[in-house]
């Protein structure tokens, strides 16, 4: 297995040279928290020997939206994991929620969505096809190998915002993670 691991929005996402922050509360961007979370998993699975690939290491490196698939492809990756937060909930909406394409992604989205709640203790707003989103296609999810986009939860809801910028959920949404790979 290889993981890619792609901490959504940043740099480069939507137009070239131009910083995408995604949601953004109190001062909380999404890009900067999934790019924590996505570099506490790598750490975590790379102790263990799994071999981890990500679309940005840090909020500069460039990261066209419409390639990130491409790259992971081109990285030999063989699943993929977009890390996102929600947002518009208008303070009421709250929970963790995982998205998938076709069936062969259903798996994988499940095991993501399953060490996300252990992780976060949030209510589960299960695990969805891609149509039920706003966009009702996403761009990652053209990737040849299980996919998934997990929303860790609610940027402009107060209890989701404490839970999701905690490192130790962080580390232990890392840990839930190692153990599923461990049985892929």
């Amino acid at each position: 297995m290889k993981l890619a691991i792609d901490p959504g929005h940043g740099t480069g996402n939507r137009k070239p040279g131009e910083y995408d922050p995604g949601a953004v509360y109190a001062g909380i961007r999404e890009a900067d928290v999934v790019l924590f979370w996505a570099l506490t998993v790598k750490h975590v699975l790379a102790q263990a020997g799994i071999a981890v690939w990500m679309t940005r290491d840090d909020p500069d490196d460039p990261a066209p939206v419409g390639s990130r698939d491409e790259r992971a492809e081109l990285a030999r990756c063989t699943h993929f994991l977009s890390l996102h937060c929600n947002g518009g909930g208008w303070g009421r909406a709250s929970g963790v929620e995982t998205f998938y394409r076709d069936e062969r992604d259903r798996r994988w989205a499940r095991m993501v969505h399953g060490a996300a709640i252990i992780a976060t203790g949030l209510p589960s707003r299960r695990v969805r096809h891609e149509s039920q989103t706003q966009v009702k296609r996403l761009a990652i999810m053209d990737f040849d190998g299980p996919c998934a986009l997990l929303e860790t939860g609610y940027l402009d809801h107060s209890t989701d915002r404490a839970v999701i910028t905690r490192r130790e959920v962080r580390i232990a949404f890392a840990e839930a993670m190692l153990e599923r790979v461990r049985v892929l």
